[in-house]
């Protein structure tokens, strides 16, 4: 619960570029590259799922292990292709690749349901962020 509600800040009072600094949707970088933009992805990243503009279904893990040690892992993905995740239940990312004012972008949608009384409201959150 702390790391989303970590992740969760992070996307509210981030609105620039270079994710490091609290990777949202386990993003730790995003830069563009020849035909799409490549994700680094943070150690702790769960299996996600791609879908790709084409159609095409992937699951990933998104990080290695290596003696015990995770790294993390680095994704490219082209225009509409997009990620989804979930570490938990109740609450899930998901990143699209976009163009937005002609620039290539990150659309991060962050759905967070807190477990309890219905009359709880969800909480969801969307940002764009320009990839350079």
């Amino acid at each position: 619960m702390r790391y989303l509600v970590l992740a969760l800040l992070g996307l509210l009072l981030s609105a620039q570029t270079a994710l490091a600094n609290e990777p949202i949707c386990w993003i730790e970088t995003a830069k563009k590259t020849f035909g799409g933009v490549q994700i680094a992805l943070s150690a702790d990243a769960p299996m996600l799922q791609i879908q790709r503009a084409n159609g095409k279904a992937e699951m990933i893990l998104s990080a290695s292990e290596e003696n015990g040690i995770k790294a993390p892992g680095a994704i490219t993905l082209r225009v509409n292709d997009k990620i989804t995740g979930s570490d938990r239940p109740h609450a899930y990312c998901t990143v699209t690749v976009i163009r937005h004012d002609g620039k290539l972008a990150l659309k991060l949608f962050v759905y967070f349901y807190p477990p309890g009384p219905p009359e709880l409201e969800p909480y969801t959150r969307e940002e764009v962020f320009i990839v350079n």
